[in-house]
Order: C-alpha cells, then structure tokens, then sequence
C-alpha cells in the first residue's frame, strides 16, 4: 500500500474520481470541492490543500481525502482499515488539523490514532445514528467530538 500526496486539485480529481464515483452519494463532499477547485470556481484561500490517495500494490486507488485551508480533514466514505496511513501523512503535513469528518467508523478510528500518535490531549466522542458523522474539535477545549 502506498499514499501519494498533492496540492493540486486537478491532479487528484484525475487520480481519485474514477474511484470516487463509485459511490458519489458517500463521496458528495470531496467530489464536490475538488471539482470546484479544479475548474477554478473556488476563490483562492490561503494556504494549500492536502489531498491523499491511497493505493494497493497495483497502484490502484482505495481511499482517499482531503484537507483544505481552515477546515477538518475529511475522509469520506474512507476505509477504516486506511486510516493509519493517513493519520502518518496528516499528522506529518498539517500537524495543527483540529477535526475530521467522513463515515463514523473511519472518523472515530482516525480521532483515536491522531491522539495516540500525537499524546494530544483529545478523545472523541461517538454519535449514535446513521454511519456518516463528523467530527470537529470545539475551540480551545482541546477534545474532538463527534457530532451530527
């Protein structure tokens, strides 16, 4: 398994959309924003974008999400099993990510390793309710929560 990391939305869109659009309702928000981005209908933001595919040893796509300026990261309908190599590239890239959003199971396996790869000081919390949740840290409290 191998992570491939980028900045640029028209590159990952032509990466990950052909995976993606497997299940476009659970994929709506990454598909969505990085369309927008790509095609220039998004205005600039300061800072860059962190895009991550995931890829199995034939080098096809897996897993994917994104980061961009002032928001959580976001999974999607992410793997589960993925979320270790994802936690080892957003912790290395955007070590101040105060959130994360996409299915529950991905989102609360991906705040637990977070904190235990970081010692932060967070514990999220788990919704009942239907699979999809995010997750997003309340400011200044220090804990990621998960919510509806």
């Amino acid at each position: 398994m191998a992570t491939r990391v980028t900045s640029d939305a028209g590159e990952f869109r032509a990466a990950v959309f052909p995976f993606l659009e497997r299940d476009p309702v659970l994929n709506t928000l990454i598909l969505t924003n990085v369309a927008e981005r790509a095609d220039g209908n998004r205005p600039a933001e300061d800072g860059d974008s962190v895009f991550v595919s995931v890829h199995d040893a034939e080098g096809d796509v897996i897993g994917a999400a994104m980061r961009t300026p002032g928001r959580p990261i976001y999974l999607g309908a992410l793997d589960e099993r993925l979320v270790p190599d994802l936690v080892e590239v957003y912790t290395d890239l955007v070590p101040d990510a105060d959130g994360v959003g996409g299915s529950r199971p991905a989102a609360t396996a991906f705040a637990n390793q977070w904190t235990r790869s970081t010692s932060a000081a967070r514990s999220p919390t788990t919704p009942s309710g239907p699979r999809s949740r995010s997750t997003t840290a309340p400011s200044g409290s220090g804990r990621w929560t998960v919510r509806r």
